[in-house]
């Protein structure tokens, strides 16, 4: 009895003195962050939690900046916090990985109060699957990304005198407290903010800045749409019991404890566990908290254990039921082989991989997938994987990825599951900007609508395109209508004004480079008539297709209200890691305008392109009413005299008459090397897959057409070459290359001539 009295006693002793102890070493104590008239700097702001952030600021009377790649989403966040509380936000855009760009806009942003540390990017898969560009990207914007905007708002925030305390926040995850199947590099850069924060806290507490570390779960953003479906599907089963939250009761919890000045931020019971499991060195400002620490931390253990074996024990079964699927699959298929000498091996070696022909049965007629598998269409991108199905069942969809996606033959899939040979009408429209990409669409639909050996009619493919003889279009609608139309918005318009046919029973439309007729182009008015006065939505199928959408939201938006499209649209958007090519090469040469054709010459002559295209800027209305020559004029003289290479030196703008374009590229495209002087009409949707090098000799006005220019090169199928982009620019124009970094994710490097 009395040796359970001593342990009794022992006991409430060691109780005791560790509640005094803890009463003494708990530091930071928890101290109340003011957000009222403060200003608070959110990075990855413009979507998401971050912009559930921002919102939550503004609505408790700070003064809000918010900073991201992207001024498209930037411009959304802003109308959109506008629209909700009547405030308007200070928005910057920039690039985490470019401490120059993140330095000047936080100096324009003025002192910081609160900052919050938000970006983040997500790339799901095995660690051998990845390659090192998707490493390296998620550790230079979720780790460096942190240390660049830390370094670059942190002397302002210590020099600043009577302004209460203050809060630097970084939004880690729960993969930064757990490591999680097919998150290895993700965890690796989450993780890497809890030393950042821990090491951060000691330096900057004596200033009374106070540093938090949040930790959301899965939450219902955009980006966790994307993360869901690209994750693998192990990732999948281990976080299913976790659940995603939404967005505003995640930035409700976080911001609660940014004010609280809390270390630790979770925002559910699972996330509050892996919190005590994870806490190592972490300070802890919360006596209770603390107790709880110490006392579960031994328990917490044994179930993060529990969690480990459970892991280890899906990873496990599932590969041994993916390989025994597999090796039965292989089974069935030997056993087919002894019958059948028409299977291919891919099917053994990919069982998983869905090709086109799968995706398309059933829909697509079958000479046509015959068709296009002996062109060389076998396995779909990721917008034909993504969209065909969406597409097949009738809904109207925006095709939104970058150039070289695959895009056209998405559509010309759809057009070929719905036409009717039989049928003596125009059946589906495909409205192109340039009379360049009608002949380039028309030449694909014509190459899978090629007359088959089996006994099946053929499928017309009328080119309706600028410059062509409309007499005998005219004569061709009226006497034997195609079943596809590609046409140019003038001469589509002229014909239906003549009324020579009619498109309101057409069962498909098409809109190629949607953006470029919207917002670029003298045409919007006709575009719009087309969509709404020549026929309705209801009646046909709508697609639009660009690499470059600004504003998606917005656009969507539009398409419904201004009834271009049903209700039920679909915005398929299939973001790259990288908006650009990893193949492209981007460099820069410094130059005076007067001095940009020698630059040109000697570009030319160091990097000795296969094939190359040059970008000179439209000549202004100014330079034409003056009687100047275009700028595209003066350089293919210079070219002409200058130039001792063996390229062929051609020349393709809009003011050329529709015969000389065109023989410009039947050149190009009967081989040989080029030297294609240019302006935008190149850009978008023409397919020179022998391109090599571009050179911007003019800056492209948008950031939009830099990326429309650039994609111009790295096109060749199976092709590991590196392609070149090279801008000769300005001292003034600097600043501008740098924002289109910012926006597409690239790095420009500097070239000394």
């Amino acid at each position: 009895m009395a040796a359970i009295f001593s342990l009794f006693l022992f006991f409430i002793l060691f109780i005791v003195s560790l509640l005094i102890i803890l009463s003494f070493i708990v530091r930071p104590r928890s101290v109340t962050i003011p957000i009222k008239f403060r200003h608070v700097f959110i990075t990855g702001g413009s979507s998401g939690i971050g912009l559930a952030l921002a919102h939550r600021a503004v609505s408790e009377g700070a003064k809000v900046s918010i900073l991201a790649r992207s001024t498209e989403k930037l411009a959304e966040a802003k109308r959109s916090i506008q629209l909700a509380t009547g405030v308007e936000v200070a928005t910057f855009s920039a690039d985490v990985r470019d401490y120059d760009a993140v330095s000047k806009a936080i100096d324009e942003s003025g002192p910081i109060d609160v900052l919050i540390v938000n970006q983040g990017v997500f790339i799901g898969k095995e660690l051998e699957k990845q390659s090192p560009e998707e490493v390296k990207f998620m550790i230079d914007v979720n780790l460096t990304g942190s240390f660049n905007v830390i370094k670059a708002a942190l002397p302002a925030m210590k020099a600043r005198e009577g302004r209460g305390p203050a809060s630097i926040s970084l939004v880690s995850s729960q993969a930064g407290q757990a490591g999680i199947y097919g998150y290895t590099a993700y965890s690796a850069s989450k993780f890497g903010l809890q030393g950042l924060a821990q090491a951060l806290q000691q330096e900057v507490i004596s200033d009374d800045i106070h540093v938090t570390l949040l930790f959301p779960p899965d939450t219902d953003t955009p980006g966790f749409e994307q993360e869901l479906k690209k994750r693998p599907e192990l990732t999948s089963i281990i976080a299913a019991s976790s659940g995603s939250m939404k967005t505003k009761e995640v930035a409700k919890i976080c911001f609660d404890g940014i004010k609280a000045g809390k270390f630790t931020v979770t925002c559910h019971f699972i996330g509050f566990l892996l919190s005590i499991a994870s806490t190592g060195m972490s300070p802890q400002g919360s006596f209770w908290l603390a107790l709880i620490e110490v006392i579960f931390g031994g328990l917490i253990r044994f179930v993060s254990l529990v969690f480990q074996w459970q892991c280890v024990f899906h990873s496990t079964s599932t590969r041994r039921a993916l390989k025994s699927s597999s090796n039965s699959r292989i089974i069935k298929l030997q056993a087919v082989a002894e019958t059948s000498s028409e299977i291919e091996s891919s099917s053994v070696t990919e069982p998983t991989a869905l090709t086109l022909r799968q995706i398309c049965q059933g829909y697509v007629p079958e000479h046509i997938l015959h068709r296009m598998e002996e062109i060389g269409f076998v396995f779909p991108t990721d917008i034909q994987r993504e969209a065909l199905p969406t597409l097949f069942t009738g809904r109207d969809c925006i095709l939104h990825a970058q150039t070289g996606s695959g895009k056209t033959l998405t559509y010309l899939l759809l057009i070929f599951s719905l036409i009717n040979p039989q049928r003596s009408s125009v059946q589906a429209v495909i409205v192109v900007p340039t009379r360049e990409l009608g002949m380039q669409v028309t030449k694909v639909a014509r190459m899978l609508a090629a007359k088959s050996e089996i006994d099946v009619k053929g499928c017309t493919v009328m080119a309706l395109l600028d410059g062509g003889t409309l007499r005998r279009h005219k004569s061709w609608l009226k006497a034997e209508p195609p079943a596809i139309l590609v046409a140019t918005v003038a001469s589509l318009c002229h014909m239906l004004e003549k009324h020579i046919f009619r498109i309101d029973s057409v069962r498909v439309l098409v809109v190629d480079e949607v953006d470029f007729l919207f917002y670029s182009s003298k045409q919007v008015g006709s575009v719009r008539k087309l969509l709404t006065s020549f026929s309705s939505c209801d009646k046909r199928q709508t697609v639009f297709a660009s690499a470059s959408i600004p504003q998606h939201k917005h656009f969507v938006h539009d398409c419904i209200q201004q009834k271009w499209t049903k209700r039920d649209v679909v915005h398929v958007h299939v973001s790259a890691i990288m908006p650009m090519p990893l193949c492209l090469l981007h460099r820069f040469v410094m130059c005076e305008k007067t001095n940009k054709h020698q630059v040109l010459l000697a570009l030319l002559e160091s990097d000795a392109p296969e094939s190359a295209i040059i970008f000179v800027g439209e000549q202004s209305e100014k330079s034409k009413k003056a009687g100047n020559d275009p700028s595209t004029t003066l350089l293919m003289e210079f070219l002409k005299t200058s130039y001792k290479g063996s390229l062929e030196i051609l020349l393709l703008e809009g003011d050329m008459n529709f015969n000389s374009r065109a023989a410009s590229l039947t050149e190009i495209r009967q081989g040989g090397g080029f030297l294609l002087v240019s302006t935008d009409i190149a850009a978008r949707g023409i397919d020179l897959p022998e391109t090599t090098h571009i050179f911007n000799f003019d800056l492209p006005q948008t950031v939009t057409d830099y990326l429309h220019r650039a994609g111009r090169a790295g096109r060749k199928p199976f092709s590991d070459r590196k392609c070149i982009v090279a801008n000769l620019i300005t001292s003034e124009e600097r600043f501008v290359l740098q924002r289109y970094e910012n926006e597409l994710m690239f790095s420009c490097e500097e070239m000394m001539l």
